[in-house]
């Protein structure tokens, strides 16, 4: 979770076992300044909070050739006016994307923003500062203490209990880490660690290496805004128009990734575009 204060953003995470404070701020257009507001300024703290950044706004990939690919296609090359600069924004932690997902499914997004508050203020951990606190998501070895009828407290349904106390505890053994997942060659055998998870689908597991490792081949396929969104850009007709979906896709080879996220992204601007 992050928090929005006076137009700088303020995120708490582990670097190892440490809880770190820092905010981000942009005091003009060409960068940002990042600050440790808590704990001793280590280096390798530094090195940790720089890297968080870095993963989190995909900072250092050049995006160039992206918008060379929309501007070719009618229906994406006013993106490169309305979204211009628009990084993939992530979520560096794999085992918390894949919580998310998990408690996403099949549910409107602000319900699943309450579920996801409901369960770090229970069992995150936070840090105090200037008298307010910051909760960071709970360690997978926190969560599988839970019981499931616990989690159903928290409007969480049986079976969705069942798979996070289940993702818990393979991220707790080392069966999964993110570390293993990094070090695969390929996307297949990528997904196929998470999809080996019982309750575990294709959606959570594009998703996940999506929005975690910025994997360029993965289509979330089934996801309601994409699907939304290609139906309102004339893409597709309807959500089982698979074809259709992996035709245009095709059109931006290693940058299904950021097609996906600008597609996300043009909910808020396509209805104003089309008035």
């Amino acid at each position: 979770m992050y928090s929005i204060e006076n137009k700088r953003i303020r995120k708490a995470i582990y670097v190892d076992c440490e809880k770190v404070l820092f905010q981000i701020g942009c005091d003009n257009d060409s960068c940002l300044t990042v600050t440790i507001l808590t704990n001793k300024v280590t280096e390798r703290i530094k090195k940790k909070v720089e890297e968080y950044v870095i993963a989190w706004f995909d900072l250092k990939r050049d995006i160039t050739p992206f918008y060379h690919l929309l501007e070719q296609q009618d229906e994406t090359s006013y993106m490169v006016k309305y979204f211009y600069g628009l990084r993939l924004i992530g979520v560096p932690d794999l085992y918390e994307v894949v919580c998310w997902c998990i408690i996403g499914q099949l549910i409107n997004l602000g319900f699943a923003h309450q579920i996801k508050r409901n369960i770090i203020d229970r069992f995150g951990e936070s840090i105090q500062y200037q008298g307010k606190k910051y909760y960071l998501f709970p360690k997978p070895e926190v969560l599988y203490q839970a019981s499931s009828e616990e989690l159903k407290t928290m409007k969480l349904t049986s079976k969705k209990a069942e798979c996070l106390l289940e993702v818990s505890r393979l991220f707790t053994a080392g069966a999964i880490s993110q570390k293993q997942m990094e070090l695969l060659s390929d996307l297949e055998s990528k997904q196929q660690l998470l999809l080996n998870i019982k309750g575990v689908g294709i959606w959570t597991t594009n998703y996940s290496l999506l929005k975690c490792l910025k994997q360029p081949d993965c289509i979330p396929y089934g996801d309601a805004v994409l699907v939304n969104a290609l139906i309102k850009h004339q893409i597709i007709e309807n959500k089982n128009d698979i074809d259709g979906i992996n035709s245009f896709y095709n059109r931006f080879p290693e940058w299904s990734h950021y097609l996906t996220f600008y597609f996300w992204r043009s909910r808020f601007t396509i209805c104003l575009l089309l008035e």
